[in-house]
């Protein structure tokens, strides 16, 4: 026994992913208590549809932030990583992606007011919630600010300031979710990412302390630096936006199919599966992330990914399969009784995201090693693939099968993403 739990304590202190994933513990734990009790609040003050469209809402902003700056934060971290050694370089990949987010997300706030009428309509299906849209600039530039520090951070292993901007930004989030949404119900749950976005900015402005480089003092466009973040950019800008459009899709599709309420079911497994795989991916980014950029040669690569793998996916399949056998208690702690025909939505949902975490590993990885063109071409292809199973099975097969068309393009992925790793990465 003590000889079993001697090699355990070896095993831990020499890996590097675990050390840091224990220190991130905190963080992960705290995001995903509050990730569920925001889910039990919305579901009991404003009900599936309420969920519904507070999902519609979220996605919306998700894609409004890529094209504000979000898309290229893997780039920054890439490359603050890959210059560790080079502070002049460091200070112009900052003041860049600075320079990049600020110019973004202010034509981004401009657009979202100039259509904030036909957004609303598409949206939100209501042309009396465009007022979001027209304030909505300040949850982009928030997105894009904070999003843009963390980056900073994490490349340049300030991951003690990186953990605790994470966690301030995760209660300020509560904190006026849940008194906006029990005083003035749906409005007020979308009002609430107005207010912590400010004080995610504020937040970020002070956690920027820690970066140390001065880079505003040495402001300097370098087009080097600029042409390469916007690569990035192109890549995640797609990565990053079409899984919440094809989400608003599907809703919009269960919406005209089923009714509101069905549609708040589907958001309702849709939101378990972010919330946990959020938490998986974020912790193992900590790690992941600068080791990439590091490791030149194929064989320190493949070696790496395949080493995080053996160490992460055991754990993650774990949870996974621990929610699908809890799925009534889920359902019946998290959720109203509205909520109760949802448990059918499970099996196919957390298959899918098993092999969802699988494939994680390959596209990051090809989005690091910049193959553009190549990720571009796979996720649109994939997310054709994915509205045409959706079109094909949810009408025809009814709302138990609506998770079914995430599993097979899941698997499908990844298969298509180890096939482009082989044979462009390798």
């Amino acid at each position: 026994m003590k000889k079993n739990i001697s090699k355990t304590y070896n095993v831990i202190k020499n890996s590097e992913f675990l050390i840091l994933s224990l220190k991130n513990s905190g963080q992960v734990a705290l995001r995903f208590i509050i990730g569920i009790i925001n889910i039990k609040v919305i579901s009991i003050w404003i009900g599936a549809s309420g969920l519904a469209l507070t999902g519609q809402f979220t996605n919306f902003l998700q894609i409004a932030g890529t094209f504000s700056g979000i898309g290229f934060n893997h780039g920054i971290t890439k490359l603050i990583s890959q210059y560790s050694n080079s502070t002049i370089r460091k200070k112009l990949i900052i003041s860049n992606g600075l320079a990049l987010s600020l110019g973004l997300s202010i034509v981004t706030s401009i657009l979202l007011y100039l259509f904030s009428d036909i957004l609303s309509i598409s949206i939100l299906k209501d042309i009396r919630f465009k007022l979001f849209f027209k304030l909505a600039g300040i949850v982009v530039f928030s997105l894009s600010f904070s999003n843009l520090i963390l980056s900073i951070l994490n490349g340049a292993k300030k991951y003690k300031s990186f953990i605790q901007l994470n966690i301030g930004m995760i209660i300020s989030s509560f904190i006026f979710l849940v008194p906006m949404t029990y005083l003035y119900g749906l409005n007020g749950a979308i009002l609430s990412q107005y207010f912590s976005g400010i004080i995610h900015i504020i937040l970020a402005l002070y956690f920027a302390k820690d970066i140390n480089y001065k880079s505003l003092n040495h402001f300097r466009i370098s087009f080097y630096i600029s042409k390469r973040l916007i690569h990035f950019g192109l890549m995640l800008v797609l990565a990053s936006s079409i899984p919440p459009l094809v989400s608003i899709v599907i809703r919009n599709l269960i919406i005209s199919e089923y009714g509101l309420e069905v549609a708040g079911w589907w958001e309702g497994v849709s939101r378990i599966s972010k919330t946990y795989l959020g938490l998986c991916i974020s912790t193992i980014s900590l790690y992941y992330l600068p080791q990439i950029s590091k490791h030149q040669s194929s064989s320190q690569l493949n070696k790496l990914i395949h080493s995080t793998i053996k160490q992460a996916m055991p754990i993650v399949t774990f949870g996974l399969i621990l929610i699908f056998i809890s799925k009534d208690i889920i359902v019946k702690v998290l959720f109203t009784k509205d909520f109760y025909e949802m448990k059918k939505l499970f099996l196919f949902q957390n298959i899918g995201d098993t092999c969802r975490m699988f494939n994680w590993f390959f596209a990051i990885t090809i989005i690091i090693k910049e193959k553009i063109t190549i990720y571009i071409y796979s996720e649109i292809i994939m997310a054709v693939t994915y509205l045409t199973l959706v079109y094909l099975i949810i009408p025809y097969l009814g709302i138990n099968y609506s998770t079914l068309p995430y599993m097979i393009n899941t698997f499908i992925y990844l298969g298509v993403s180890q096939y482009i790793y082989r044979k462009h990465i390798l």
